[in-house]
């Protein structure tokens, strides 16, 4: 059966990518179009000034506790700007760096009528995006800075005239487009399955961030990040360990310690380490990954969440099936409580935990946690689509090693007359294989033997 564990994730360094940036407008609630590695979450009501997203999932979905921007927006939409306010002058201590937090308390600021903190917070977010040379950054904040000052003091006015110069200045523009052009180069390749080109282009924006913007801008983070990841997938570990560690220290000096950034560098460390068999040094990563979100993000953040699901399934990989499953089981009822049991993650949850309670032989345990998969595909997709046919497939199986191959006969037979089963060779050949096992479990052979030689054929022909 088919099981929603994580896999490395190669090709998600958000750092401050303009193809996964979210902007909120006041009044209006707008997503720009992400690439097919992240998604968009539009918020209500708050512009917080092209604050970048930390991807949390590699399936939708954006929880509204993940970040001090989050939150504030949260507070905002309830009517305490004041709140809001507070939580980003504190979250600035944490990471003055950021500036995705300073626009984002100029702009509560603004909204909620404080002149006096949207003007420094918005001439902070000037003075950050002109240091990182992000010449975009500093014309959209610039122009915020001088809308929101009635009577423009001089600094601002110089800001403003920055703003204009960076906006047509060649040089600026030329690096950042190659930096971008070679992102997607490797981002390219590493959907073609190409790892060798994937590390090459990695390694050439690495050297153009460091050349255009030095070593702790946010662009250069994301491509040590990329290089790291292309390496380790090269097995070439002993390249990958300095780029990663040179990743982490730097967000930590831009972003801070407790940043999503920072900590998402350390789930991918676990991710990548866990894959080359290094579970010592997944647990390890997985570990400060979780003191990080419990002093900054939360435990049952959506950051928090994933690590906790990340350390259960490596519980499992080492062979702790029952303290693993039982972390899962916890960590799929928290997922439903922040999401809302309709959610793709609170389905990829419970369908990992059925894989491994069905490996544990735990197959009562296994049933339930399919059937709640089920459930929520069905009630996200409609029960013909390709997921919630999946989630009964897989259910069915769990049904026969239940020893009712009979209804796992008639639940497969008709899952195989599905037009998006007839429409996916992939998921047609799946079914086939399960129903190939209940037909020899209730002794029809001619017609298991029959669907597995066209399942052979097919694994053949795609190898």
């Amino acid at each position: 059966m088919k099981t929603h564990a994580k896999t490395v994730r190669l090709a998600v360094a958000d750092g401050q990518s303009l193809r996964r940036r979210v902007w909120l407008g006041v009044a209006l609630v707008a997503a720009l179009s992400l690439d097919n590695l992240a998604s968009a979450a539009a918020r209500d009501g708050l512009l917080l000034a092209a604050a970048p997203k930390v991807k949390i999932a590699q399936q939708g979905g954006q929880s509204r506790g993940d970040t001090a921007l989050d939150q504030a927006a949260t507070l905002v939409e309830r009517g305490n700007a004041q709140a809001a306010i507070s939580l980003l002058k504190k979250a600035r201590q944490q990471a003055p760096g950021s500036v995705a937090l300073a626009a984002g308390l100029g702009e509560v600021a603004n909204t909620a009528g404080d002149r006096p903190t949207a003007l420094a917070a918005y001439r902070d977010a000037v003075a950050i995006a002109a240091q990182q040379k992000d010449y975009r950054g500093t014309a959209l904040y610039a122009d915020l800075l001088t809308q929101a000052a009635a009577a423009l003091p001089a600094w601002a006015e110089q800001a403003s005239a920055k703003a204009a110069a960076l906006r047509n200045d060649p040089r600026l523009v030329a690096e950042r487009a190659l930096w971008e052009q070679l992102r997607n180069q490797y981002e390219d390749a590493v959907q073609a399955g190409d790892v060798k080109a994937a590390r090459a282009a990695a390694e050439k924006s690495l050297d153009a961030a460091e050349a255009a913007f030095g070593p702790n801008h946010p662009f250069t983070i994301a491509s040590l990040r990329d290089a790291a990841n292309a390496a380790f997938t090269s097995k070439d570990v002993a390249a990958a360990e300095p780029l990663l560690a040179a990743a982490q220290q730097r967000a930590i000096v831009t972003f801070g310690a407790n940043h999503p950034e920072t900590i998402d560098l350390l789930r991918t460390s676990g991710d990548l380490r866990e894959q080359l068999g290094d579970l010592a040094g997944a647990q390890q990563a997985y570990d400060q990954a979780s003191a990080a979100v419990a002093k900054g993000l939360g435990a049952n953040s959506g950051v928090g969440l994933d690590i906790a699901v990340a350390r259960a399934q490596l519980r499992v990989h080492a062979g702790q099936f029952g303290a693993g499953s039982k972390e899962l089981k916890s960590a799929c009822g928290a997922l439903a409580a922040t999401y809302g049991q309709l959610h793709p993650k609170t389905s990829d949850c419970n369908t990992t935990l059925g894989t491994i309670l069905s490996q544990a032989g735990d197959l009562a345990g296994a049933e339930a946690a399919f059937s709640a998969a089920r459930d929520i595909e069905v009630g996200l997709h409609g029960d013909s689509d390709a997921g919630a046919v999946r989630a009964r497939a897989d259910l069915a199986e769990i049904v026969r090693l239940a020893g009712r191959a009979e209804e796992a006969v008639r639940s497969l037979e008709a899952l195989r007359n599905n037009s998006k089963v007839k429409d996916d060779p992939e998921l047609s050949a799946d079914i086939s294989a399960y129903l190939a096992r209940a037909y020899e479990d209730v002794g029809r052979f001619r017609e298991a033997l029959a669907l597995n030689k066209a399942v052979y054929e097919f694994r053949r022909q795609v190898l």
